[in-house]
C-alpha cells in the first residue's frame, strides 16, 4: 500500500526553509524589531488620522497596521451599498 504523499506536508525542502526562517527571525531578534517599531507605526498612522479627514480610524498592533476610510468627519460613507 503507498501512504500519503504530498509536495508540502513534511517535505525536506520546506522544512528547511521553514528551520532557515526560523533561525533568521530568532538570531536577528525580528519579533523584538516589530515589537520596538510599533511606537513608529503609531505615530505615523496618528499623524494619517490627523491629516486626512476621510480616514475615521486608525489602529496598529507591531508591524501591522490598518485604518477605515469614509467620506468625511461628519459621518458619511465613501460609497454607499446597493
Amino acid at each position: 500500500a503507498i501512504g500519503v504523499v504530498s509536495t508540502y506536508n513534511s517535505h525536506p525542502v520546506v522544512l528547511a526553509s521553514a528551520y532557515g526562517a526560523l533561525r533568521h527571525m530568532l538570531k536577528n531578534d525580528v519579533v523584538g524589531h516589530a515589537q520596538r517599531m510599533e511606537s513608529v507605526m503609531v505615530d505615523g498612522f496618528n499623524t494619517l488620522l490627523e491629516r486626512h479627514a476621510s480616514v475615521k480610524q486608525a489602529r496598529v498592533i507591531g508591524m501591522f497596521g490598518g485604518f477605515d476610510v469614509q467620506k468625511n468627519r461628519r459621518g458619511g460613507v465613501v460609497a454607499q451599498g446597493e
